[in-house]
């Protein structure tokens, strides 16, 4: 008999937390920042994921081509000046200016800008084109990283390898948190002509394979996979399963003819 907890008139953001004996069903959220904690997660993705890549500034990449020809000797020039400017300041002095020591790379940056300043349209132009230039092909570069899979081939090889980047993010929920984690998927099968089924992941803390859910409860974690396979279909599109019907698990192992047949269903007009 599953047990529920009692209502109790709560302040907004409380979470309500229940006795012994009673089934936590809910905590709400809390935008308390007294509550707030560092996130326990972050050490799930990699600080070095790189991210999506920006335009460079103008002025940054003004001085990336004309810095050293154009700008150095006038940048050490007013660094010099800052700098005697400040040694023969007393401290009392420094105070009641607020002069702080001088900083090269804002001297630089403030050098760069007077100049750009007094740039002719024509070598603007030019350095506006470099940012364009290098944008769209680092762009390229990281999309070509980035992108999901477009061909029946390239979705087979990320279901065949999904196991391995995602059982160790499993692995240190469980180990963080103490508790059993289950992460479920629902998934076209190329070699089931696009059926959609249940991809999973399973850990336990105690690291027992034998332990999972779907060993000991077999029953129950069918019939979870059930409802979620249930509901996976109606969030892909009929595209989706039309062009997974066009190939068989053979087709996926013949490059030229699977080419041929997934441009032809690129081009059909499937809602």
């Amino acid at each position: 008999m599953t047990t529920t907890c009692p209502k109790k008139k709560l302040k907004d953001g409380q979470p309500f937390i229940p006795s012994s004996g009673l089934n936590y069903l809910h905590v709400t959220d809390s935008t308390d920042s007294s509550l707030a904690l560092a996130n326990p997660f972050a050490c799930l993705v990699p600080a070095n994921m790189p991210k999506p890549p920006r335009r460079m500034s103008e002025i940054s990449m003004y001085m990336k081509i004309h810095y050293e020809l154009r700008m150095k000797a006038e940048a050490d020039r007013h660094l010099v000046i800052a700098q005697r400017e400040y040694e023969e300041t007393t401290e009392d002095e420094r105070i009641e200016m607020d002069l702080k020591p001088p900083v090269p790379l804002t001297i630089r940056l403030e050098t760069a800008k007077q100049f750009w300043a007094t740039e002719s349209n024509e070598t603007k132009a030019a350095v506006h084109e470099n940012i364009e230039r290098e944008y769209t092909a680092a762009k390229e570069a990281w999309e070509t990283k980035h992108q999901v899979p477009k061909t029946p081939q390239e979705y087979h090889h990320q279901l065949q390898t999904a196991a391995q980047y995602l059982k160790p993010i499993v692995n240190s929920i469980a180990a963080l948190m103490n508790v059993p984690v289950v992460m479920m998927m629902p998934v076209p099968i190329p070699e089931k002509n696009g059926e959609i089924e249940c991809l999973s992941v399973h850990s336990r803390p105690s690291g027992l394979e034998s332990a999972t859910w779907f060993r000991e409860d077999a029953a129950s974690y069918e019939a979870a996979e059930k409802s979620l396979v249930a509901w996976g279909k109606t969030q892909f599109s009929k595209w989706i399963i039309v062009v997974f019907e066009r190939f068989t698990y053979q087709t996926l192992f013949w490059p030229g003819r699977c080419a041929c047949q997934y441009s032809r269903a690129l081009t059909s007009n499937v809602n």
